[in-house]
């Protein structure tokens, strides 16, 4: 890969419902003609990611993201509604009794079946390069406590695992991905080459190394610039912790938070959803609006300088000496 190339990377990092807020971040994207060249998410930023590595292009992927939570806001991912509260109180005697160590106290079929309808697996495995941050249960009893107390900054959880899911196969990508947005007790944690994963913004959580998934991107992908996003009004992430990389951050301008945090996690109420993209443009416009024009002439300029030696080496294949 020549290094003198621009590579963008773009974060997408976890907040649940908060993640509509990817949306708006994304019509930014494709209103200034900024590509893409590799991505990586946590949590709802995996789901997000997934649709948009399967795309063809982002403003494809932003439509699709905008029916997709169009759907999420009519239909909460949570609601059963075909279960009485007696029911509803058996499956959790049910999981505690038979997975005490892997309880999720709702089902993930409305999240596997948007998936199904949304996610091309053909366009997915010869699209962008794509990365995952997944956690390794311990257990959604300990999950949940050692999540708590790092949230409160009394503790430090492991950190959480990456996974490129272009490299993994069948049902190992869709579990890796669902892995990602598994909140212990929530959903059941999920079965990737022999351990369980849960929610991938558990990991690292004084640093949000879990929760904000760049190292991927610049081990592996060698992003000159990454375009890093993030769900709350303060996260502990810090960019200087990178500094041979040119790190683009989306912070929000003005207070993200809605109902509170619990219930934003949850929430996916249609008037939040909307306001959460109408934001994400808005931040991305105010912390972009300068270099989201710089980048863009700077991919131009590479694949001008890309046509140009291509056309370069076809002459000296035929003989056509350039000097």
């Amino acid at each position: 890969m020549p290094s003198n190339l621009c590579r963008v990377g773009l974060v997408l990092s976890g907040g649940g419902s908060v993640g509509a807020y990817h949306i708006g971040i994304l019509k930014y994207l494709v209103e200034h003609s900024i590509r893409v060249d590799a991505l990586a998410g946590a949590s709802i930023g995996a789901l997000n990611g997934s649709i948009i590595a399967s795309s063809s292009s982002l403003d494809s992927a932003t439509k699709k993201l905008e029916e997709i939570w169009s759907l999420l806001a009519n239909n909460h991912p949570l609601e059963d509604r075909d279960s009485s509260n007696i029911y509803k109180i058996y499956k959790v005697l049910k999981e505690l009794l038979l997975s005490p160590n892997n309880i999720g106290f709702f089902d993930d079929h409305m999240l596997r079946q948007i998936l199904k309808d949304y996610l091309n697996v053909y366009n997915l495995n010869s699209g962008i390069p794509f990365y995952v941050s997944a956690y390794q249960s311990e257990g959604s009893l300990l999950d949940i406590s050692k999540a708590l107390l790092g949230k409160m900054n009394l503790n430090n959880t492991l950190p959480s695992n990456f996974f490129h899911v272009q490299s993994m196969h069948g049902t190992e990508q869709i579990n890796a991905i669902l892995a990602s947005a598994s909140i212990p007790l929530i959903f059941r944690a999920k079965k990737i080459g022999g351990n369980y994963y849960a929610d991938g913004g558990i990991g690292g959580m004084k640093s949000a190394q879990g929760n904000t998934p760049i190292t991927p991107l610049i081990k592996h992908e060698r992003c000159s610039h990454i375009i890093v996003n993030h769900l709350g009004d303060g996260s502990f992430w810090n960019r200087h912790d990178f500094p041979e990389t040119t790190i683009l951050e989306i912070r929000p301008g003005r207070n993200i938070t809605r109902d509170g945090l619990a219930r934003d996690l949850l929430g996916f109420k249609p008037i939040n959803i909307n306001s959460w993209i109408e934001q994400g443009y808005e931040d991305a416009y105010r912390c972009f609006s300068n270099l989201g024009s710089a980048l863009s002439s700077i991919k131009i300029a590479d694949a001008a300088r890309e046509k140009r030696n291509l056309s370069i080496d076809r002459l000296n294949d035929d003989d056509f000496k350039v000097f």
